[in-house]
């Protein structure tokens, strides 16, 4: 995270503020980013990772041997529940994560902001900037610490603001930000 911070640094004086999940290990890496760049910390619900109900906490390889069946429903259907009680569809996730985003829009229309999130909702902010079924995420991978760059604009359609996936999957190391 600290070099993530440090390849980020020159966005310093053009950054809002950092917008974080509330989620303990994401919100303590927003904390380093938004040190470094100077810059308000703001918690979004919207951006927190999908809840997993009884798999939380397992790797995928202990959920297939454990629940194949529910995992298969699961993986086979953006509207099937992960673990059941307690857990939420991709297109449950999907709508927490865009009402999140429009509140980000909102609150910054214009201004950069830094969002420190999870796979899932990474993931579904790509897929919705890039007008892609949602079952496209199953063919993105993330890296940890990695830097995705949406850009939001007005001009869309029906009213809604366009958007420009810029940068994905990138990591200190790969080249100058924004090369």
């Amino acid at each position: 995270m600290r070099a993530t911070a440090d390849w980020l640094r020159p966005l310093g004086g053009e950054v809002a503020a950092v917008v974080t999940s509330p989620v303990r290990r994401t919100r303590e890496s927003a904390e380093i980013l938004a040190a470094e760049l100077a810059v308000p910390l703001v918690e979004e619900p919207g951006f927190a990772e999908m809840e997993f109900g009884a798999w939380d906490g397992l790797t995928f390889g202990e959920v297939r041997e454990r629940y194949r069946a529910d995992l298969d429903a699961w993986l086979g259907s953006m509207d099937a529940v992960a673990g059941g009680p307690g857990g939420e569809s991709f297109r449950g996730v999907e709508e927490r994560v865009l009402a999140g985003l429009h509140r980000v829009l909102d609150a910054y229309r214009g201004r950069t902001v830094v969002v420190v999130s999870h796979v899932t909702p990474i993931k579904t902010l790509v897929a919705h900037a890039l007008g892609a079924p949602l079952t496209s995420l199953f063919r993105m991978e993330l890296a940890p610490a990695s830097v995705t760059v949406v850009s939001h604009y007005p001009g869309g359609r029906d009213g809604e603001d366009a958007a420009s996936l810029r940068l994905f999957n990138a990591r200190p190391g790969d080249g100058p930000f924004g090369a």
